[in-house]
């Protein structure tokens, strides 16, 4: 909720939108946890925000891995844009 607030500070007008739109949520696979760093940096490069999650270890993930990444919220054009490339999960 924290990250939510901070957005809305931010930029009033892109939450409302992406709530009144359903507060959509698009889950896409990538095939290992480097090209999630990359298309983190081309979402930041392009302004939208993200937020990438790291595994503390406790399964057969190394440790620090990143393992999920949140992109957005943004218009669907732009997310596109960085993730098209990706398969829907």
């Amino acid at each position: 909720m924290e990250v939510a607030l901070q957005i809305q500070r931010e930029n009033p007008s892109l939450l409302s939108a992406w709530r009144s739109r359903g507060a959509g949520k698009i889950i896409v696979r990538s095939e290992d946890g480097s090209s999630l760093l990359q298309i983190s940096d081309r979402a930041r490069k392009a302004g939208i925000r993200t937020y990438g999650v790291r595994d503390a270890g406790h399964t057969q993930v190394e440790p620090g891995s990143t393992t999920v990444l949140a992109i957005g919220p943004a218009s669907e054009s732009d997310l596109e844009q960085i993730t098209g490339h990706l398969r829907l999960l």
